[in-house]
């Protein structure tokens, strides 16, 4: 029986869980082992309870910590114009910080 949570970072909405490490795009000014708190919750539930937000519910923090920080996969754009001579090559790697949800406080 494991307590789950939809919760808000950067900008996204995920699903988490506690023990959890997954990738969110790069949180600034975070050391290796800094804590997180989160608190814009949506929905907290497991097997048997469901409590939806209204909203956010009310007092329910998800704690979380970080592992590290780390960049993606270069994506290569590659812009050609026919007979104008012109060519433009950019490259780009997302940034992106490791988190592990450590616990869901309701």
């Amino acid at each position: 029986m494991t307590q789950s949570a939809v919760i808000k970072i950067q900008g996204h909405q995920y699903v988490v869980r506690k023990g959890q490490r997954m990738r969110v795009d790069k949180i600034a000014a975070k050391e290796k082992g800094d804590l997180i708190e989160c608190k814009e919750v949506y929905c907290v539930f497991d097997d048997t309870l469901t409590s939806l937000g209204n909203p956010v519910v009310k007092g329910c923090v998800v704690k979380a910590s970080v592992v590290r920080h780390l960049r993606g996969r270069k994506v290569i754009t590659f812009k050609y114009r026919p007979k104008a001579r012109s060519r433009v090559k950019k490259g780009f790697k997302a940034e992106y910080t490791e988190i592990e949800i450590t616990g869901i406080e309701s």
